[in-house]
């Protein structure tokens, strides 16, 4: 909306909103599917303070993409105590194992929020693939 008149030099010109469209060029948008999913062996993996967790993972790479896929792991804000190696499947690898260490002093619960990080490069762009899993540490 814009104010407007007709009249603009008369002093007593009550100026109106008007609507007012301003076109733009059309853009061309082009959506691909991901070039990977990322699977780990369970959605609620188990282990208990201060033991090491290997979680097997599976790769399943579409759309005819062949390279390599980083691994990593990424936690929430505020969740201290648990580190995941990075691991990085060449090529011809669908599976892998993704080390986890959680330290001794990581209270026993749920950690909701932790995910499993997947990142594929498509010519020189980097596209992450995410699959979240909630760990469970007890005792």
């Amino acid at each position: 909306q814009v104010p407007f008149t007709k009249t603009p030099m008369a002093q007593d010109a009550k100026k109106e909103p008007v609507a007012v469209e301003d076109p733009s060029p059309p853009i061309r948008i082009t959506v691909v599917p991901r070039p990977v999913e990322v699977a780990p062996s369970t959605a609620e993996p188990t282990t208990k303070p201060g033991q090491p967790l290997a979680l097997a993972v599976k790769v399943n790479r579409q759309n005819g993409y062949v390279g390599p896929i980083r691994l990593s792991l990424k936690l929430p804000p505020g969740l201290a105590g648990i580190q995941g190696t990075e691991v990085v499947l060449p090529a011809d690898v669908q599976e892998t194992i993704l080390p986890i260490q959680v330290a001794s002093d990581v209270p026993v619960g749920d950690k909701g929020g932790v995910t499993i990080r997947g990142l594929a490069h498509v010519g020189d762009q980097a596209i992450p693939v995410d699959a979240r899993i909630v760990l469970k540490v007890v005792n």
